[in-house]
């Protein structure tokens, strides 16, 4: 009897021994393993991964926000290549031509700036008119506010209570004195909205050139259906919700025109001006105006 017990425990002893020597080289087999994978190589495989290209043609489209990240990987490059090509032990190299793209070189721009055209490439884009009606997209129409100021817009927290809650249905453009370096409002609706200006002085031509920048690149915009100039002084007489139907849905212009005597209106006629314009056509208006987008 005691031997059949001491031959139990021999076998046991024996059977732990056996699983004792088989982990031991199973561990040693998963550190050789571990140590023969070369480290700048395998851990990268294992934790990488490829986007697919619909998703960032999804994140990336679109004709106001691309991510400049993304576009340096995409576009095309204008510098030249080579191609090495092994064969029978030589090396060939093959040398291939840049490839030239047909877009359109964009100036760097600061942030605070809408755009960075001159202003006969932006009255060439802006007099482009669609020869199809119907837009591919649906298209929400909006107003353009166009501000006409010197530096800072004092009255801005007005106009944001104005815009706030309708952000869609209006687009802000504002031309100020090339030399402001300053911040024009510190509201979001105003960040980013500052077009490329020239110097404005009362009463010169160079107002009337501001305005054409103002409109023009508002006409960039094929939403904006009506665009309306402004000034620091101005401010709503009215809320957003009442304005906005009310141009929207006018089918007039309104630009001040009226004949009046005295030295306001008819004094400031010159008999210079005929046969061209007599004193009975001169008219006078503020330089104010709303106007729809076929007479802008």
């Amino acid at each position: 009897m005691k031997k059949d017990i001491k031959q139990i425990h021999l076998n046991t002893l024996a059977l732990y021994f056996l699983i004792l020597v088989c982990g031991i080289g199973l561990g040693a087999t998963l550190i050789f393993c571990l140590y023969s994978i070369p480290l700048n190589t395998k851990p990268k495989q294992l934790f990488t991964f490829e986007i697919p290209p619909t998703t960032l043609e999804e994140h990336t489209s679109g004709p106001y926000k691309v991510n400049p990240q993304v576009q340096n990987h995409t576009t095309e490059s204008t510098t030249p290549t080579t191609n090495k090509v092994v064969s029978n032990n030589t090396t060939e190299v093959i040398k291939e031509e840049p490839k030239h793209t047909t877009e359109t070189p964009r100036p760097a721009i600061s942030s605070a700036f809408l755009h960075g055209m001159g202003d006969e490439q932006l009255f060439w884009r802006a007099s482009m008119v669609p020869r199809i009606n119907k837009p591919p997209f649906k298209k929400i129409p909006k107003v353009a506010f166009m501000f006409l100021v010197r530096g800072r817009l004092p009255l801005a927290p007005l106009w944001a209570r104005f815009f706030r809650g309708y952000k869609g249905f209006y687009s802000i453009y504002v031309h100020t004195q090339p030399y402001f370096v300053g911040e024009v409002a510190p509201e979001p609706m105003f960040q980013g909205r500052r077009i490329p200006s020239e110097v404005v002085t009362w009463g010169e031509i160079s107002m009337v050139e501001a305005e054409r920048r103002l409109l023009a690149s508002a006409l960039l915009d094929f939403s904006n259906e009506r665009f309306v100039l402004l000034s620091e002084a101005c401010i709503p007489l009215y809320n957003f919700s009442i304005i906005y139907p009310y141009l929207i849905n006018s089918k007039k212009t309104f630009v001040e025109c009226y004949d009046r005597e005295g030295p306001v209106n008819r004094g400031r006629y010159d008999n210079r001006m005929e046969p061209g314009v007599t004193v009975e056509q001169w008219r006078k208006g503020s330089q104010w105006f709303e106007v729809d987008r076929h007479l802008a």
